[in-house]
């Protein structure tokens, strides 16, 4: 049985979706893409019912809010988005990865599809062809302000806090299609990078073929969705002798190798951190 609720959240027009009422329920943030309202999560609320009753997701309550529709949520406070986590699409994934990365301590996790993130502080049109003149002009708008632009990427924001990011471990899932027509997957790609550069744990899909809207976003949801849910639900810690035999008998190699490369007691990136 799915419960929607009218509720207030922030003191705005909300919704809340679950598959039952109950107070146990870890939370998500549903931030919706550009043009939507709170009303996108119920409207999604079919998919999500199924999906609850052949159990392809774990049980969640999941909140929606009223923005300005092409306002990136730029008048939302964001050490009020309370939640145990955030999934933003497009115009939301950029909301859920600014939030999380400003407090990072405050999530259990973070998901971000198909985000319209800039691949870098000085895109080309093809990154922003796309936006309607309603769009904050000081941030996004032709004659932005790139002081003001650069204290709200994603990417900026990675980088400043990263020690905190890292000391937090919150698990991040980025996701865009490959042939997305407002061309998504270069932002995404470019965060991906600097997270890998910056050693910040994450996972990063990208869907070959999909694109910004049509039918394999539902899916995408869901699969997204998925890999929330059990990652908001503890799991005992699994052991693996194959992975443990291969660690140990690798440990005197690394490190002696330490002593010439410290880039092995890194995750990913090239050069230590700073």
């Amino acid at each position: 049985m799915t419960i929607v609720q009218q509720i207030e959240y922030l003191g705005r027009a909300a919704v809340r979706v679950a598959p039952e009422p109950s107070d146990n329920l870890p939370t998500c943030l549903f931030l919706y893409g550009g043009g939507g309202s709170h009303r996108s999560l119920i409207d999604i609320e079919p998919l999500l019912a199924g999906a609850w009753n052949s159990r392809r997701i774990p049980r969640m309550a999941l909140l929606a809010f009223e923005v300005d529709p092409f306002g990136f949520y730029l008048e939302a406070d964001e050490a009020e988005l309370r939640a145990d986590a955030l999934l933003g699409i497009s115009m939301g994934g950029h909301a859920a990865l600014r939030a999380a990365f400003a407090n990072p301590g405050q999530y259990r996790a973070v998901v971000a599809l198909q985000p319209m993130i800039e691949p870098g502080l000085q895109a080309a049109p093809r990154n922003r062809f796309h936006y309607p003149p309603m769009v904050p002009q000081a941030w996004f708008g032709p004659e932005r302000d790139p002081e003001l632009f650069r204290t709200i990427d994603p990417a900026e924001r990675a980088r400043r806090n990263a020690p905190a990011i890292r000391e937090s471990e919150i698990p991040i899932l980025l996701e865009v299609g490959g042939d997305d027509l407002l061309n998504a997957h270069d932002g995404t790609e470019y965060l991906h990078r600097v997270l890998w550069d910056l050693d910040i744990d994450h996972e990063y899909h990208l869907v070959r073929g999909a694109d910004h809207v049509g039918a394999s976003l539902p899916g995408r949801l869901l699969n997204a969705l998925a890999w929330l849910g059990h990652t908001l639900t503890p799991t005992a810690p699994s052991t693996d002798s194959t992975i443990d035999s291969l660690r140990a008998q690798l440990r005197p190699a690394r490190e002696a190798a330490l002593h010439r490369d410290p880039t092995l007691s890194r995750r990913y990136g090239r050069l230590p951190p700073a």
